[in-house]
């Protein structure tokens, strides 16, 4: 048996001219207005808007806070090694040199 291929031949329809050519305009106004109802809920309820923002900030903050240090210390690492690479002539920054 055969593992069955995904779905990949999705048509995404695209503005031919305007602001919006080249991207999908369904998707760009869905995003908009995804965006303006949360500021006019920002703006009509704060109180409301900035307990849920602060209940989402510790769960998000709490899941990911050792995986953001990972990647922090990760990143440092490879910048400074780069760094000793480049200073020792092992490795160029510099395009062209």
């Amino acid at each position: 048996m055969s593992v069955k291929l995904p779905f990949t031949a999705v048509e995404v329809r695209r503005a031919a001219s305007g602001f919006y050519e080249g991207h999908s305009v369904e998707i760009a106004l869905l995003s908009k207005g995804i965006m303006v109802a949360l500021v006019i809920w920002a703006l009509v309820w704060p109180a409301n808007a900035k307990y849920q923002f602060r209940q989402l900030e510790r769960v998000t903050f709490g899941k990911f806070q050792r995986i953001q240090y990972h990647h922090c210390r990760a990143i440092c690492l490879f910048s400074g090694c780069g760094r000793c690479f480049a200073a020792n002539g092992q490795a160029k920054d510099e395009p062209g040199g």
